[in-house]
């Protein structure tokens, strides 16, 4: 079966053994908390070869730890096919928000009082669930603000507001959760 390293390839471990060369190598940006993130197989495999990545796609097709290198949408979940051989891409499930740009000048703030770029709070699992459907599940992805119930958002004094998207509420841009 097919398990993550800490690259952006996927090894296979054989008969106790890890074999040399991946399954499948994937431009992977692991800025932070970026990265291969999870890896589940179809709950048929193998009879249903489909394995489900969620991984951070790097925007130069090249491993990369640069927080800027990374499309806005670059947290995906990918279905590959095993052909017993390597994992080749089917398709792509969903691509979700990976790139944090909360430093924005915010009117009466001094200067940018967000945090720089990050990559932060990216974690989670996906999991098959006993409906047979795939489930997806995600942190804050790196937003500060009300969806992580903080009652100023990401300040200490006023104005109170919320992210770039200043929006306290979920919403579809973002699609994550909170505590």
């Amino acid at each position: 079966m097919p398990g993550l390293n800490k690259v952006g390839g996927i090894m296979i471990k054989a008969s106790g053994a890890l074999q040399a060369t991946p399954v499948l190598d994937l431009a992977v940006n692991a800025a932070s908390k970026w990265r291969l993130l999870s890896l589940v197989l179809s709950p048929g495999f193998p009879g249903d070869p489909s394995v489900y990545i969620r991984w951070t796609e790097s925007s130069t097709n090249v491993d990369s730890t640069v927080t800027l290198e990374v499309p806005l949408l670059g947290n995906r979940v990918d279905r590959f096919l095993w052909n017993g051989n390597s994992l080749v891409f089917a398709n792509n499930l969903i691509r979700l928000r990976a790139l944090q740009t909360d430093n924005i000048a915010v009117t009466e703030h001094a200067g940018t009082n967000n945090a720089a770029p990050a990559a932060n709070h990216n974690g989670g699992v996906m999991k098959f669930g006993s409906d047979g459907k795939l489930y997806v599940f995600m942190s804050a992805q790196g937003r500060c603000g009300w969806m992580q119930n903080l009652a100023n958002g990401p300040f200490i004094t006023a104005p109170l507001v919320d992210d770039t998207f200043e929006s306290p509420a979920p919403d579809q841009a973002h699609l994550c959760g909170g505590p």
